[in-house]
């Protein structure tokens, strides 16, 4: 066998040792690979999950990837009412959201992009059967909505929550809650339907943020810088001026039948007058020259009116009227409580208390009884309590002495609801009785500020440090950030 055979036999030994070593070795990788994507395809196991997303059940195809739940991209663009642009076993773009953008999903890569920029995953998204699936968070934010929840108690809403500091609550017949953010030096009202936690602007009108609720809940009264009055549509947000009267105008209160607004009238707030709400007519009821009334409140019928009066210092001198001799008495100063009979011609103002106590949030209930919240003006008494004072009698008497009452408010139909601070530092909502029975509402760590119940008070719009809040059966659904 000569040299060249030998070499040509050797040669042919190495390469089939290098075949048969690399047949082996692509064996026992393809062997591996097909032993990954066993386990891959053992570990994601796909099925459904209903979430909840502006109120509404979903049923969204999901993937557990071994307890890291990922979800259908295309599934969630549906619920976004997000356009499908390009689809793929790799990769899905798709256009929509809340502002609409631009969003591209790779399978098995971290990265994603919004309008361009990049952002990354936690977990890099994954294929099953033509279905592609990606992280709820990231998914969510990206089309401008927002998760809350966890496990199989997920919520979402399209719209991500408005951020700011509230003011102002109101409630319209649609049972949409209604609250103005200051920004910018601007006002704006908004109006949220609290099932589903989303919101429309309502009006840009400042003015529109103190108006007075019709008892239909369907109207608000306001006025102008110049006293102009307005009917406002508490669903549309529209405005129209109701007459052309620029007198000023405080304390506006509707009547029970929703036909007039009865307000503080005068510079001096010396007058009580109504407006006819179609006519536009304005009509006097009390004009006694005493000043500074305020806290108009309307009985059930229509056929009493309580007010407040605010009774400062008289000034006394000598009988020369000199200046050394002025000063001032104070005894009889401080805040009382009138009632004025609305049937009976020429009427006269009748005085229900005496006492030196501040008398805040005054409401006439539906049974004639009078409320108020007391509060000691030498501030000797630490809580404030809830006093009720029997006109006939004029006796003035505790209602709710346990809690520090900080606010008192009447539903459209007469339910009292009150804000109290409770022992242990909390702030909870009540539902009061006029024989002193409560029954709570709500409770929490917060600081209640404003309050403002529907028309049988199950429920309360709140502002709580600064947030919009829906309040019932001791829960409450944060509308605000």
């Amino acid at each position: 066998m000569n040299r060249n055979m030998l070499t040509v036999i050797a040669t042919s030994l190495a390469l089939s040792t290098i075949i048969s070593t690399s047949a082996v070795s692509a064996a026992e990788v393809n062997k591996g690979q097909a032993s990954i994507a066993a386990v891959t395809k053992e570990a994601a196991k796909a099925s459904n999950l209903s979430i909840g997303v502006d109120g509404v059940s979903n049923n969204i195809r999901t993937l557990n990837v071994k307890g890291t739940v990922l979800y259908s991209v295309r599934d969630i663009a549906n619920i976004f009412g997000a356009d499908i642009q390009a689809e793929s076993k790799s990769v899905i773009t798709l256009v929509g959201g809340n502002p609409a953008q631009t969003i591209t999903v790779r399978v098995n890569s971290g990265a994603y992009e919004v309008d361009g920029a990049t952002k990354n995953f936690s977990v890099a998204p994954l294929e099953q059967k033509g279905v592609i699936y990606a992280e709820l968070n990231a998914l969510v934010e990206a089309l401008g909505g927002e998760v809350s929840g966890s496990g199989s108690k997920l919520d979402v809403v399209s719209v991500k929550p408005l951020e700011g500091d509230f003011s102002s609550p109101r409630v319209n017949s649609n049972g949409e809650v209604i609250a103005a953010r200051e920004s910018d030096g601007t006002v704006q009202l908004y109006k949220w339907n609290p099932t589903y936690r989303v919101y429309d602007a309502l009006t840009s009108n400042e003015n529109a943020a103190s108006t007075a609720v019709s008892p239909d809940l369907k109207w608000g009264v306001f006025t102008d810088e110049s006293s102009q009055l307005y009917l406002l549509d508490l669903s549309l947000g529209t405005a129209q001026a109701i007459g052309k009267d620029t007198s000023v105008k405080t304390d506006l209160t509707w009547s029970a039948d929703g036909k007039k607004v009865y307000f503080v009238q005068g510079d001096k707030q010396e007058k009580i007058a109504y407006v006819s709400v179609d006519s536009g007519k304005i009509t006097s009821v009390l004009a006694d020259k005493v000043e500074n009334k305020s806290d108009i409140r309307l009985s059930a019928d229509d056929k009493t009116v309580l007010y407040a009066v605010n009774i400062t210092g008289v000034a006394k001198n000598d009988k020369d009227s000199t200046e050394d001799s002025l000063s001032i008495d104070f005894s009889g100063a401080g805040s009382q409580l009138f009632t004025l009979d609305l049937t009976a011609k020429d009427a006269k103002p009748v005085q229900l208390t005496t006492s030196t106590d501040n008398k805040l949030y005054p409401n006439l209930l539906s049974d004639g009884t009078i409320v108020y919240v007391s509060g000691d003006a030498d501030g000797a008494v630490e809580n404030n309590v809830l006093k009720v004072v029997q006109a006939k009698e004029k006796k003035v008497s505790d209602l709710v002495a346990d809690l520090d009452v900080s606010l008192a408010v009447t539903s459209a139909k007469g339910q009292l609801i009150i804000v109290a601070t409770e022992k242990d530092g909390k702030s909870s909502i009540y539902a009061v009785k006029s024989d002193g029975s409560k029954s709570k509402l709500y409770t929490n760590d917060g600081a209640i500020t404003e309050v403002f119940p529907s028309a049988d008070g199950s429920q309360v719009a709140v502002i709580e440090n600064g947030q919009v809040k829906l309040a019932a059966n001791n829960q409450a659904v944060t509308l605000t950030k």
